[in-house]
């Protein structure tokens, strides 16, 4: 699949808007791809404990005082609430902290895009992630909670803004509450906010769907039926040489040769992961499908078992 520059203009603008309200990490610090490389298995993927560190460790600001407006509001609003609740004091208010996970691992891998932690005296931190969608449709991700960009309006000075932030708020307090109310003083409570398996890596027990009587879930790349998860890549999409794109909007698929445009693009957005064989790369659009020569497509990477690639 090709495309000329005007796609990747469109592209990144909708990338921007992650970045506009959440914040990015800083991806391209010598420090950070080093320390990427020390925590990356082949093909480039990071284990989810692994990921939440790596972005901790390279935040652009304070997670007291995020850079960003929505992040910043959004973290006293938070405060705010617990305090209110008597779940934390005002003197207590620095407990709770904002961080970014845009252009990482954890929001390429594992569907985190921000995540807001409450610190703990005598334990790990409670951990509420956010998954930022740009689609109308889109009401549940990987992550605790979903953050729609339409809710949020995009001038400060709107009377609308602070009372949307204050709705968002009000659920990842709620969230927190919970979470501290059934976690013990002192027991480290490393799940809170996280994913309690690998859902990329589809890690649950065989015939676990079965017992539901859901319908067996689907390869994310061909659609062939089968696994043991809702999201997997099946071992001949995995085995390719080159990674697919498989686009939601008409259903085309395509594969990204080398000096594709698409895929130099996606490995300037996303470095330093490597993106190449084992890959399932869904578009909300397409060339084939996008009704005028400029558009935006929102990208979502899926990466198969090590196992499976050749």
């Amino acid at each position: 699949m090709r495309r000329g520059p005007e796609f990747e203009s469109q592209f990144y603008t909708g990338r921007m808007a992650e970045a506009d309200l959440l914040g990015e990490v800083r991806i391209s610090m010598p420090e950070y791809i080093a320390a990427f490389r020390k925590r990356s298995a082949e093909g480039g993927y990071v284990k989810y404990a692994d990921a939440i560190e790596l972005a901790k460790r390279f935040q652009p600001a304070d997670p007291t005082n995020p850079d960003k407006d929505f992040a910043r509001e959004l973290r006293m609003a938070i405060a705010d609430r617990l305090i209110a609740d008597g779940v934390i004091t005002e003197a207590e208010r620095d407990r709770v902290k904002y961080f970014t996970a845009v252009k990482t691992p954890l929001d390429i891998l594992h569907g985190v895009d921000a995540f807001v932690e409450l610190d703990r005296p005598n334990g790990r931190p409670e951990r509420v992630t956010l998954d930022l969608s740009l689609r109308d449709e889109k009401v549940v991700g990987k992550a605790d909670l979903v953050v729609r960009a339409q809710d949020i309006p995009d001038d400060p000075e709107n009377e609308s803004y602070l009372p949307s932030i204050g709705t968002y708020a009000e659920r990842i307090a709620r969230r927190l509450e919970e979470e501290a109310g059934r976690t013990k003083p002192g027991r480290a409570s490393g799940l809170t906010g996280g994913p309690r398996r690998d859902t990329r890596y589809g890690q649950r027990k065989e015939g676990a769907l079965k017992k539901t009587g859901k319908t067996p879930p689907r390869c994310l790349g061909c659609g062939k039926s089968g696994g043991d998860d809702q999201t997997f890549v099946c071992k001949g999409c995995a085995s390719a040489k080159d990674p697919l794109l498989v686009c939601r909007g008409c259903g085309a698929r395509h594969r990204l040769e080398p000096g594709d445009e698409v895929l130099i693009m996606l490995q300037k957005e996303y470095h330093p992961l490597q993106i190449g064989p084992g890959f399932v790369i869904r578009a909300s659009a397409c060339v084939l499908c996008a009704r005028d020569d400029e558009f935006e497509a929102v990208f979502h990477l899926f990466r198969a078992r090590p196992e499976l690639v050749n």
